[in-house]
């Protein structure tokens, strides 16, 4: 029998509602965020976070929960994924 831990199952159902009903997915992810505010999938609800946003055509707060995700997660493969949604440029590293 295959347990999957609490976080996990919330996910799998979440990637579907950002899409079908963003609305929904933006209080499962602050549900979310303050159950599990280090959680493995962390970085994951921060790109969803940005796309729900999107998908409710709340561009100014996409770009708001884009310049957290950047923030918090300077180095993220899913940057370009939020880039590409919002338009907003990851931020240059300061110089040395």
């Amino acid at each position: 029998m295959v347990t999957t831990d609490p976080e996990t199952q919330a996910m799998a159902s979440l990637r579907d509602a950002v899409t079908k009903v963003p609305r929904a997915a933006l209080r499962e992810l602050d549900r979310l965020d303050e159950q599990f505010p280090r959680g493995q999938f962390s970085e994951e609800r921060g790109w969803l976070r940005v796309r729900s946003l999107v998908n409710l055509q709340e561009i100014g707060a996409a770009r708001a929960a884009s310049t957290r995700f950047y923030e918090r997660f300077p180095d993220s493969p899913l940057g370009e994924r939020v880039e590409s949604l919002t338009g907003q440029h990851r931020p240059m590293p300061p110089p040395f």
